[in-house]
């Protein structure tokens, strides 16, 4: 079963996540680095969920790049959401907008 179809608790997924990423040889945070489409989710929301837990934020969680810096530098434009961004490259948005899943697609 899917992550977002079972509920399963955060602390159970963090686990997952990091055994997932060292069977795929990814050992330490210096070989990986996260993108996304903000700040929101690694700079809030993950040291939010750790704090709940009593737990520290993993090191390989605390650096990523947020697309958007990339994006407006290159398109000498602002920051623009997933979606505008997808519609200025002409890029089809595919899924549920906001769905992590689907925005991982993306």
């Amino acid at each position: 079963a899917k992550i977002d179809e079972c509920g399963l608790p955060f602390l159970d997924v963090l686990e997952q996540h990091q055994e997932w990423l060292q069977s795929h040889g990814i050992p330490n945070q210096k070989s990986v680095i996260f993108v996304t489409c903000g700040d929101w989710d690694l700079k809030s929301m993950m040291p939010r969920q750790c704090k709940q837990y009593s737990v520290d934020v993993p090191n390989i969680y605390r650096l990523w790049i947020n697309i958007k810096t990339p994006y407006s530098y290159r398109m000498n434009a602002p920051p623009a959401g997933m979606a505008r961004m997808l519609k200025v490259l002409r890029l089809t948005l595919h899924g549920r907008h906001h769905s992590g899943i689907d925005d991982c697609k993306n």
